[in-house]
């Protein structure tokens, strides 16, 4: 699988160096549209909105999680994301259920 950084992506497609807040905003942009992704195939799929959003919120708890293992340097608290993680998890399962 394919797995690139942002500013190593941003390189490869000549674009200019990205800043920390250029990075960060950049993995925002990719959590939203895989989110996106995870609501419009719930719909494609005939699960409804409910799903949809619970698969949403299921896409963005990884995402978090991902930052909470790998990301030490975001310039916020670790309990922070411990309580943006057990909301999307919540909201995950409300959806789901």
């Amino acid at each position: 699988m394919l797995s690139r950084t942002p500013s190593s992506a941003a390189k490869l497609y000549g674009g200019p160096a990205l800043s920390k807040e250029g990075v960060h905003v950049t993995r925002v942009w990719g959590t939203a549209m895989l989110c996106t992704g995870a609501y419009l195939s719930a719909l494609a799929h005939g699960d409804g909105a409910r799903k949809g959003i619970g698969y949403a919120y299921l896409v963005a708890a990884g995402t978090v999680i991902r930052s909470f293992v790998f990301d030490t340097d975001l310039g916020v608290s670790r309990p922070m994301l411990a309580a943006w993680i057990v909301a999307c998890l919540g909201i995950a399962y409300l959806g789901l259920n």
